[in-house]
């Protein structure tokens, strides 16, 4: 996806919008030419560069893309993108962009809301990601923002994987120090030296009910050791 970013519009698009904004006396030919000149610079659709320097209303972006591209205009107020299209563009660029993909349409679309359906760049960034082909419609930037917001992105949890898998590591090894280093060390002193005396009720114990002793204890501290690392590392992601 990174050489799609990278991706200039063809010029045949551009020449098409152009004409048809000059035509439509909405621009000047100084105040196109300042615009496309920054949306080279920042790749970014140049109807949104219009809109940000404030030579077209929103109003008129939305009226000139519908009759120029003879496309639909839809409000995202209620909609909000489906699962299924998660993962497949991060939100970072669909802000850059200024699209959101909606929902599947069929097996070999999917819709695609556009502030800008001219940017051909973000066109081809969705055809590539998806492998489907785009059935663009038409949104206001604010309800494009709107969107995006809405948007589970798939990709930041992606990746936030490899810290959930090396914070999992993290918790079996805390779990298994805790749960046997204490109990190999008490096993060393009670059992396999004198160091410290031991207690007369241990002392007359069998065999049988020294190991009964010994896996009471382990199971016990085993217990207390799996709900105090639960414990510590539940905090920590909750926090």
């Amino acid at each position: 996806m990174g050489g799609a970013a990278t991706m200039k519009e063809p010029k045949p698009a551009l020449d098409r919008l152009e004409q048809g904004l000059l035509a439509a006396r909405l621009v000047a030919p100084d105040e196109l030419e300042r615009a496309r000149q920054e949306a080279s610079v920042n790749g970014r659709p140049l109807m949104r560069m219009l809109v940000e320097h404030g030579v077209l209303t929103e109003r008129e972006k939305l009226k000139f893309l519908r009759d120029h591209c003879k496309l639909d205009v839809i409000s995202l107020r209620d909609i909000a993108p489906r699962p299924e299209v998660s993962g497949f563009v991060s939100s970072e660029q669909c802000r850059r962009h200024r699209f959101v993909p909606l929902r599947m349409e069929g097996a070999s679309r999917v819709l695609v809301a556009m502030e800008d359906p001219t940017n051909l760049e973000g066109r081809t960034l969705v055809e590539t990601a998806f492998e489907k082909e785009v059935v663009p419609v038409i949104a206001s930037g604010e309800d494009v923002d709107l969107a995006i917001s809405r948007m589970p992105d798939l990709g930041g949890r992606k990746a936030a994987a490899p810290n959930s898998a090396i914070q999992g590591g993290f918790r079996v090894a805390t779990l298994l120090m805790l749960t046997f280093l204490p109990l190999i060390a008490v096993f060393y002193l009670f059992v396999a030296t004198s160091v410290l005396p031991q207690p007369d009720f241990f002392k007359e114990l069998d065999f049988f009910g020294r190991t009964l002793l010994f896996l009471l204890g382990f199971l016990s501290w085993a217990s207390v050791a799996y709900f105090a690392t639960d414990l510590i590392f539940g905090r920590r992601a909750s926090e």
